[in-house]
């Protein structure tokens, strides 16, 4: 009996909680999951750009632990010691608190001595993530990423536990049937809307202590 409670305790607990993460990430446009309806922007894509043998599961023997060198864990200091001092500092003007460090291949978001993001713009040509070298193209991205985790209007996502790299697709194809996306930007950040699934099945002196 205390099972059967249990079980139904932690089905109505997921559900909320699933529920309100989703509410969450819809505040944060750039760490949106898409809904059904955005599947098209990847499925009619040419399947010469997606298709291939070299195409594999999203993510697999990616960490996402560091871009351009920089881990979301640095400190100033940090990235100080990295990259020196920034080409020029700037407000971010969407978020009035966080402070923007701009070098010549990126851009450092940073609130109270912690990196918010870092953006890779599609001038620098290429990304470096995990320590190996990305083209900035399309293709290339399908290729060493797979398929993406999440998929929306202004672009996709790719997740590693809570470390994400968003690419974003220029304005260029709006309006244009069939026009192919061009990448804009990468981003690259913590989802702190990610919760690790829990085990369901526990062991008998775990059930107490939800008794």
């Amino acid at each position: 009996m205390f099972k059967w409670t249990l079980s139904i305790g932690l089905a109505i607990a997921m559900s909320g909680l699933l529920g309100s993460v989703s509410q969450e990430m819809a505040n944060h446009p750039s760490r949106v999951q898409a809904p059904s309806d955005m599947q098209a922007d990847i499925q009619n894509e040419s399947s010469a750009e997606r298709s291939g043998s070299d195409i594999q599961h999203a993510n697999q023997g990616w960490r996402f632990e560091q871009v351009n060198g920089i881990s979301l864990s640095d400190q100033k200091e940090d990235i100080l010691r990295k990259l020196g001092k920034p080409d020029q500092i700037h407000q971010d003007p969407y978020f009035p608190e966080t402070i923007q460090l701009q070098y010549d291949t990126m851009i450092i978001g940073m609130t109270q001595g912690s990196i918010d993001y870092v953006t890779v713009p599609r001038s620098a040509d290429f990304i470096e993530v995990d320590g190996r070298e990305i083209d900035i193209d399309k293709q290339e991205i399908y290729k060493r990423f797979g398929e993406p985790d999440s998929i929306a209007s202004d672009g996709v996502a790719f997740c590693e536990g809570p470390y994400c790299m968003k690419v974003y697709w220029t304005d260029v194809a709006e309006g244009q049937a069939g026009a192919a996306k061009e990448i804009e930007q990468i981003d690259y950040f913590i989802d702190h809307t990610y919760q690790a699934v829990p085990d369901m099945d526990m062991k008998p002196e775990q059930e107490e202590i939800f008794l």
